[in-house]
């Protein structure tokens, strides 16, 4: 390791040694070696993934390992990987120490003070804008739209699809029904490639786990009339098991959530759907696993003040107009301004386009990116 420090086969056989040699003194002289390895580079992302396991290993708790993050942020405010291992840790601390939303809603400004200090010291640099973003989207309120189609396929039969703007997984029996005239339809929810025939559809915790725009009804259908598709979340699955903290919007997701990839769940909603080639569609409201982890039900408003956050990104703005990491974020806060708004404030639209635009003519080289992420926002 010291010849070279980032040879993955190194890394992945001292772990295998330290496991079995299982030491407490071996896990605290690891410990040390990690932070001497992270004093010589403190960006060697192997040393950081080895290190969140012998802290497991060594007992740590999240809020020593936050600490440490802390400590290594402060020396440096563009070590990605100390932020990137900060997130692992955040909402761990907030389930163990409790607190509810309060808890949440501190633990997110401490966050942002930190992301601040960054900000202004180094508005160019993109670590904590990343983190900061990640930070925004714990406790904000987002919409993903859903829409249910009825279609005819190439042999005549009608096809039920449902889409979503974000890629989403756990759509299962549980998750999305299928009912006419208040019977519930037999079927399974299949996520492209469609699979060929009933023998080998897989369990639906498997195919339940694949993140997807589109899914397709595998089921039964009636010939003429409504269907509705109702979207749910059982009451069981309000917070995930402890040993999945933190883990939602991964393939681990657990049974009977319907999330996106990024770790929003999705909330009940319902969908009628004329079978005469008839469309519906709904925005529908997301939160992220952390929101409901720490709280339980759903609040009514985001967690960080959006207007701070616009404050403080239009104070860095005015003496660094052409910060595009700057820019990028207000377009982010702008957007859940307005999705958090009931009245889908066009102005606010117009604000977002005009951001796009200056992105584009500051960064044209990456026009495209910018443009797409108009699209989405």
């Amino acid at each position: 390791i010291a010849q070279n420090p980032k040879a993955y086969a190194l890394w992945n056989h001292r772990e295998w040694v330290v496991r079995r040699l299982a030491s407490e003194a071996v896990n605290l002289r690891e410990l040390d070696l990690c932070s001497k390895l992270l004093k010589l580079d403190e960006r060697n992302f192997h040393c950081w993934g080895y290190r969140q396991i012998i802290a497991r290993l060594a007992g740590r708790t999240a809020q020593e390992e936050l600490d440490f993050t802390t400590a290594k942020i402060n020396s440096n405010f563009s070590n990605y990987s100390a932020w990137h291992y900060r997130s692992s840790f955040l909402p761990k601390v907030l389930e163990v120490g409790g607190g509810g939303r309060d808890a949440l809603v501190a633990a997110l400004k401490d966050e942002s003070e930190l992301t601040q200090s960054a900000f202004f010291t180094d508005p160019e640099d993109q670590s904590s804008w990343l983190y900061q973003s990640w930070v925004l989207a714990q406790g904000c309120k987002q919409f993903v739209r859903v829409g249910a189609t009825i279609w005819s396929n190439a042999s005549g039969k009608q096809t039920l699809t449902l889409s979503f703007s974000n890629p989403t997984q756990g759509v299962c029996s549980d998750t999305v029904k299928v009912t006419s005239s208040g019977r519930d339809l037999p079927g399974v929810w299949e996520a492209p490639p469609f699979l060929r025939s009933a023998t080998s559809v897989p369990p639906a915790a498997v195919a339940a786990n694949r993140p997807s725009h589109i899914w397709h009804w595998n089921g039964e259908l009636p010939t003429a009339g409504k269907v509705t598709v109702i979207t749910q979340i059982p009451e069981q699955a309000t917070a995930p098991p402890a040993e999945q903290s933190g883990r939602w919007g991964c393939d681990n997701t657990p049974t009977g959530v319907l999330c996106t990839a990024q770790g929003h769940c999705v909330a009940s909603s319902s969908l009628d759907v004329d079978m005469a080639a008839g469309r519906a569609e709904t925005d529908v409201e997301a939160w992220h696993y952390s929101t409901r982890a720490s709280g339980g039900a759903c609040a009514d408003q985001a967690q960080l003040d959006l207007g701070t956050e616009l404050k403080m990104v239009n104070e860095l703005l005015e003496m660094e107009p052409e910060c595009k990491w700057a820019l990028l974020y207000k377009a982010r806060v702008v957007t859940l301004m307005q999705s958090t708004s009931s009245s889908g404030n066009s102005p606010q639209r117009e604000e977002v386009r005009e951001i796009v635009g200056r992105l584009s003519s500051i960064d044209p080289q990456r026009r495209n990116y910018y443009n797409d992420l108009e699209s989405s926002f």
